[in-house]
């Protein structure tokens, strides 16, 4: 098709009132066009006098087939990687969180179940200490009988100084058994409390998106 033709098919489709300035000639069917450093419209059929610009590519129809925008400035550039890193530690959170939850699942299976784990925990340390407790008690009633016989000055094969303190010692022992005991319980408790929340929280949160239906 020559120029001249062209520029008629141009002036059909309207796109001359757009682009006052045609350079080149037209071969490959697709016009780019683009304002150039005096702001005037121009048509080329090279992307290469468009460069670094704003451009629509345009068909032989008239109809735009493509915007292609002008390339990113420097800070441009550094504000997307910034975004990109942004939404790359979102989606990591969000993995993190999935991946946790679908542990507490595996190994609790709902809050209810954590509940009754508890229970279960709390009974059990409660019949445990209350066999340490009996061992307790018979430690103390071997110090006080060991006592009251070096008071008379009885001395026996189970009881002298050196038994007693033997005595004595396995009361702290015991004692401090109990307080660590507690102490496990309670820590175990707390773990699961918060393994609770953190299944909760997430069931809620799955609630408010839409992904979870709930009960």
């Amino acid at each position: 098709m020559k120029l001249k033709s062209q520029i008629q098919l141009l002036f059909s489709a309207g796109l001359l009132l757009l682009s006052p300035i045609v350079s080149a000639q037209i071969t490959s069917g697709v016009l780019y066009c683009c304002l150039n450093n005096e702001q005037q419209k121009v048509c080329s059929d090279k992307r290469s006098d468009c460069w670094g610009k704003e451009t629509q590519a345009i068909n032989q129809h008239g109809l735009i087939v493509d915007e292609i925008p002008p390339p990113l400035t420097r800070t441009e550039k550094a504000a997307l990687l910034l975004k990109k890193r942004e939404l790359e530690e979102i989606e990591k959170q969000r993995l993190d969180e999935e991946r946790r939850f679908q542990e507490l699942l595996n190994v609790f299976g709902s809050p209810d179940a954590i509940d009754r784990e508890i229970e279960r925990q709390e009974k059990e340390s409660d019949a445990n200490i209350k066999i340490t407790e009996s061992r307790l008690q018979t430690a103390r009633d071997n110090v006080k009988t060991c006592e009251d016989k070096l008071a008379r000055k009885e001395k026996s094969g189970d009881c002298n100084d050196q038994l007693l303190e033997t005595y004595k010692k396995t009361v702290v022992e015991i004692e401090a058994e109990i307080v660590s005991r507690k102490q496990q319980t309670e820590e175990s408790k707390q773990r699961l409390l918060t393994s609770k929340r953190e299944i909760e929280d997430y069931q809620k949160k799955l609630i408010e998106q839409g992904y979870l239906n709930p009960q």
